[in-house]
Order: C-alpha cells, then structure tokens, then sequence
C-alpha cells in the first residue's frame, strides 16, 4: 500500500486549533491508499469516520456507500481483470464527479470489494447527501455500466454515524439500507428548475501550463434547493433526466451561462467558455442550430465556446454527434472530447470525431505522480492526441507536483482545485481583473 500523501483536504481550516490539526494529522500519517484504485482504503475509511467522530459533530457524520452488484457474475462472463478494470472506472469518475459537487474536503474511500464510502464535507447534510450519492449512482450507472446494465447496477445509503456509535457498526448499519434509489426529488422542483428557480451557473478557470496565462472557464452548474441547500450538477441532471427534462434543462444552463458571459467587460472578451452537451442534447437534431441561435441572441461570438462531450453520450449516436459537433464548429465554436480515459473505447473515438482537443479525467492527475505504470499511461494517452493533432486539458488539478508534471508530459491547459472552483460571474470577473 502507499503511503496518503498530503492533499487539499488536509490544508488547515481558519477556526481549527493547533491540537486539532495535530490529532488530524497523526491520523492522516496512518492512512493508506487502495491499490486498485487509487482511493483510500477500507481501513482508511474506518479511521476517517472515527476521527469525525468529534463533539462538534453533535448531529452526526453524514456517511454515503454506493455498492456495485453483479460483479460475480461480471468476472464470470468477463474476467478478473475486466471486474478490476470496471470498479478502477468507476472509483475515478465517482472521485471526479464527488470532487466536482461537493468540494476537495469530500473524502472517498474503497470501502470493500465492490462498495465506495463517501464522507460529506462538514456542514453537509444528511437530506443533501442523500441525493448526491443516488445522483452519483445513477450517473455512474449510465456513464460507466451502460454496456453491462443487464447485470450490473449501483446502489446508494446513506446515513449517520453519530459520536456515540463505534465507528464500524455505523458504518454497517448505513449498509444495511442499501437498496434501489427512489426519485431523487419531486418532479415539481425539477420543473421549477428548468424555468429558472434557484439556478446559478458558475465558472471554474482554466489556464494555460506554460505561463498560467487565464484562458477561459468552464461553465457548471449549482442548484439552490429550498430543503437540501444548493448541490451540484450531477443530482440535477440526474432528476431532470429521470423527469423527461434534460434537454430542457441544458438550454436554461446554456441561457445563464450566455447571458454572464455577455455582460463581460471587454477585458475577458477573449475568454473561452465550455458549455457542456449531455446525451439527450446530441438526441435532439435542432440541438446545434438551437445552440448557435441563442449565442447569436446574447450577442456571444461563436469563437468564444467550446462545447463538451463525453463518450457516454456518443456511445450509442456517433454519427449524429459527429453532425452535430461539425456543424458547431463550422459555426466557429471549438469541441472537446470530455472525462477521456473514463469511459468505454475512447482511443477509437478520437479518429471519428471533430474535435479540438481532449480533457482528461481528474484521476489522471491525480495518477501522474504515482507509479510508473500509471505514468506510462498518461504518456501514451498525450502522445496519441498530439499525434493526432489534439491538445490537451487536465482537470482536476490539485497541487503544483501535478501542474508541473503534467506540463513536463504535454499538457497545454489545466483547471482544478489548485488555483480555483467554479465561481459565480461576478466573481470571475474580480478573480479574473485580479491576475
């Protein structure tokens, strides 16, 4: 096992005391990373929760597992190494996705064979919690098990364990509620959302490797819920996908995001903004006529966006995304092949789709600084997109050792924790002013 190296969950809090961040970090020097995955491990996860275990934890630690079933008879049909491969997807992409909602303070952990344990930032509740990890399982379920979805699927519990409870046996009672995940929310909010309520967009910088030069931002976003407080993208689309509401859901983004990036001084005019496009979206053949004539509307040049995809959404529609990201690049807009390496056959997307270039997972970065063989695949992975005469972005960027080892390797632009989360405009705008 390796050794935890130190993160930007382990950066001191303003309030904590000097005793408080000792007893932290005598705990972090015991804990161990999964060798599989990469994600701390089942003993590391143990040790987590009892350290939360702490008296201004009055109300209890909000606790997730999110399980995978049907691996026995995955490697059956498949494989060990093609079980190993599966849950190694799934425990990048759920660290990517937990990262993206809920913040670097999340803690995530391989909590057994085939289940993940989450640990909710403090000050997270349990109701928002709840459906960030269904969300999570649901998105999970289509992005990565899609091709097996006749026998595999997730499940989402989620729970407290409280001061007072030892620390594996509450951990396993939340087991004991893992079954299949009910609607997330009530249809009424989703449609509530879609016209506008309680949405805000946010954007997280993106910068070049060589000189840190602000290049642009990717547009995300945050949904203010009257009872859960605001979560993030992945539980909303989740619902308005379960509501018949995605494609809908996509265009009200896109509006706000728009709208921010018109009243932009002309300072930022030269910034590039990625909208992300969904699966439903690609479905939708008016989607990349729609999509120029609301930037045309906001008085937004086409140049200054670049639309987003992942393969999850192509997987079943190649042709008609390749129509589709043509004809928005004609228009002007760059495209970009999104979350690479995390999804089915990625390598052999590259050669059919017009894009620009390629963003891969934040597990990669995270990747970089570990092992040779994780190296080495970085490596190839940028070797390939420059061959193919593709860039490439790194997100999820959490310290300057993976800023500078990425740049070494190719690496022309990055987003991540390291320099910024997503940001409302207005603070962009200052962030922006401010370099």
């Amino acid at each position: 096992m390796l050794l935890c190296p130190r993160s930007m969950t382990d950066i001191p809090r303003p309030n904590e005391s000097a005793t408080a961040i000792d007893r932290r970090d005598s705990v972090l020097a015991t804990l161990h990373r999964d060798a599989l995955t990469g994600l701390f491990d089942a003993a590391s996860f143990v040790a987590m929760v009892a350290h939360r275990q702490s008296a201004d934890d009055a109300e209890g630690q909000a606790v997730a597992l999110i399980e995978l079933r049907g691996l026995a008879r995955f490697n059956d049909l498949h494989g060990w190494s093609a079980g190993d491969a599966l849950i190694s997807a799934l425990a990048r992409r759920l660290d990517r996705v937990a990262r993206e909602d809920l913040g670097p303070q999340v803690q995530i952990a391989r909590a057994s064979g085939a289940r993940f344990g989450l640990i909710a930032p403090r000050g997270t509740g349990v109701a928002r919690m709840r459906v960030e990890a269904r969300a999570f399982a649901a998105m999970l379920s289509e992005v990565v098990l899609a091709p097996h979805a006749d026998i595999l699927s997730l499940r989402a519990a989620v729970g407290t364990v409280s001061a007072n409870d030892a620390p594996a046996a509450g951990i396993a009672l939340v087991a004991r509620r893992l079954a299949a995940a009910p609607a997330l929310v009530r249809a009424i909010d989703i449609e509530a959302a879609v016209a506008g309520e309680g949405l805000t967009v946010v954007f997280q910088p993106q910068f070049a490797m060589a000189d840190d030069v602000l290049t642009g931002a990717e547009a995300l976003v945050r949904w203010q819920h009257a009872r859960l407080g605001e979560v993030g993208g992945s539980v909303l689309f989740a619902a308005a996908s379960a509501a018949g509401l995605e494609r809908q859901l996509s265009r009200a983004v896109w509006r706000r995001a728009l709208d921010a990036m018109a009243s932009w001084p002309a300072a930022l005019q030269s910034l590039r903004v990625a909208l992300n496009i969904t699966a439903a979206d690609l479905a939708d053949p008016a989607m990349a006529d729609e999509l120029i004539a609301m930037a045309a509307a906001a008085g937004v040049a086409p140049q200054r966006l670049t639309v987003e995809v992942t393969e999850a959404a192509i997987i079943e529609r190649l042709d008609g995304a390749a129509m589709q990201l043509k004809q928005l690049r004609d228009a002007g807009m760059c495209a970009a092949l999104d979350d690479f390496g995390t999804g089915f056959s990625g390598l052999s997307w590259l050669k059919q789709l017009p894009v620009d270039y390629i963003k891969i997972d934040g597990g990669f970065a995270r990747d970089v600084g570990g092992t040779a063989r994780d190296q080495a695949v970085l490596r190839g992975v940028i070797a390939l997109a420059h061959a193919l005469g593709l860039d490439v972005l790194a997100e999820g960027v959490e310290s300057e050792e993976q800023r500078h080892l990425l740049s070494e390797i190719g690496c022309r632009w990055y987003q991540g924790f390291l320099r910024s989360r997503g940001v409302p405009s207005a603070a962009f705008q200052d962030f922006a002013a401010a370099l």
